[in-house]
């Protein structure tokens, strides 16, 4: 909760007074109450006291629920709240809505909630990453890479669009250009989920490759950092587990066996 989990929240500078005082208040609330309940009555007590503005909170809620590892439902609801109050932060709602979808395999969802986000800003990132990722989870590479591609040729290097690209890549065992792309989502990944992602994905490129060095200094550097290499990256390692059952069954990423972030 420490960090805007997308760009366009952070970069609006325009609310950052609204954004300020609503984070100040939940993030108080999340850690001083160790239960989503006490969490929810706080929040409330907050919101109407300091007259947050409702989108915003509403939007917590959702973030601290994802958290707290709440039902689908229980996330769609905040979601839904936040949309209800118009489209102010519909760059905000957007991505976690086609997250949402994704997580629950609603391909068809993802794929018009990605539309709606390129319809309200045709450079918007995550209306490719999380299209490329649909695609990738249903099998359907060919798709996946072309989308991935019209990304990165409108967003650059962009980390996230990057280590999708390097999946696609690993899927299809072109291992070199897979390192190529998790080489540039690891050294400018935007927060510790991707930070974590991308470094596990790396360490497997490396070991794939035969890179010890470059293995050994992810390692390294997630170790000194408070953080483990991802579950299945050691699973690869032990012959227990492949490319295509981590990157295309359950979530289609990594796991961890205990949570790595609060």
């Amino acid at each position: 909760i420490e960090k805007f989990p997308y760009k366009s929240v952070g970069k609006a500078q325009e609310k950052i007074d609204d954004y300020s005082a609503a984070y100040t208040a939940c993030y108080s609330a999340y850690s001083t109450n160790s239960s989503w309940k006490t969490f929810l009555t706080a929040v409330d007590k907050a919101a109407k006291s300091k007259d947050l503005d409702p989108s915003l909170v509403a939007y917590y809620k959702y973030y601290v629920a994802l958290v707290y590892g709440k039902s689908y439902s229980v996330q769609l609801k905040y979601l839904n709240e936040m949309k209800a109050q118009g489209d102010t932060y519909e760059s905000v709602y957007l991505p976690c809505y086609a997250e949402l979808y994704l997580g629950q395999k609603k391909y068809s969802k993802v794929f018009s909630t990605c539309d709606e986000m390129l319809t309200y800003n045709n450079q918007d990132v995550y209306g490719y990453v999380y299209r490329s990722a649909a695609y990738r989870l249903k099998g359907e590479y060919a798709i996946a890479y072309k989308t991935c591609s019209e990304g990165l040729k409108i967003a650059g290097d962009d980390p996230l669009l990057c280590y999708q690209m390097s999946i696609i890549e690993l899927l299809y065992g072109k291992n070199d250009l897979a390192f190529k792309y998790v080489k540039i989502a690891y050294e400018d990944a935007e927060n510790e989920l991707s930070y974590l992602q991308a470094s596990s994905l790396y360490a497997l490129c490396a070991y794939i490759k035969g890179d010890t060095t470059t293995y050994d200094s992810i390692n390294s550097d997630v170790t000194s950092n408070g953080y483990t290499i991802a579950d299945q990256v050691t699973a690869y390692e032990n012959g227990k587990t492949d490319v295509k059952t981590i990157f295309t069954t359950n979530g289609g990423d990594f796991t961890w066996t205990a949570s790595t972030s609060s």
